[in-house]
């Protein structure tokens, strides 16, 4: 499935480059209906690799709905560890728009971190995400 995906990110930066095969294929047209609509629901099958831990917070990630977001904080009580470690998982996320850590904010108004940083090009793409699936910033 990430290699899946890999091949489906390739065939979206270089689009004259089929995807290698069927799944690939309904991955980019899944990422297209997404980028077209923020209501639209992916339903490739999820199979990410990674450990218990993040199993489960990846899991509570995928319950955050549309337009809504949840601190660091809330998903660490949710899954009984550290705010920390909530972060660690979500940079571990090899599916990060199917599984939309970019829901994932800091206390107080601020964004957090997003793809392993905390300002810069990362960080306007989560708040671009954010903007584009209705969430209202600042309430």
């Amino acid at each position: 499935m990430v290699g899946d995906l890999r091949s489906a990110v390739c065939h979206a930066r270089h689009p004259h480059v089929a995807p290698s095969n069927a799944t690939a294929a309904r991955v980019v047209r899944e990422l297209e209906r997404y980028l077209e609509d923020a209501e639209f629901r992916f339903t490739i099958p999820l199979a990410p690799r990674g450990t218990d831990f993040q199993q489960r917070v990846w899991t509570a990630i995928r319950a955050i709905p549309l337009r809504e977001s949840r601190t660091y904080g809330e998903i660490a009580r949710a899954v009984r560890t550290a705010p920390r470690a909530i972060g660690q998982a979500c940079g571990a996320n090899p599916i990060a728009l199917v599984i939309p850590c970019h829901r994932v904010v800091g206390s107080g108004g601020s964004l957090g971190g997003f793809m392993g940083a905390d300002d810069g090009g990362p960080i306007a793409i989560k708040r671009w995400l954010l903007a584009h699936e209705g969430y209202r910033f600042g309430r």
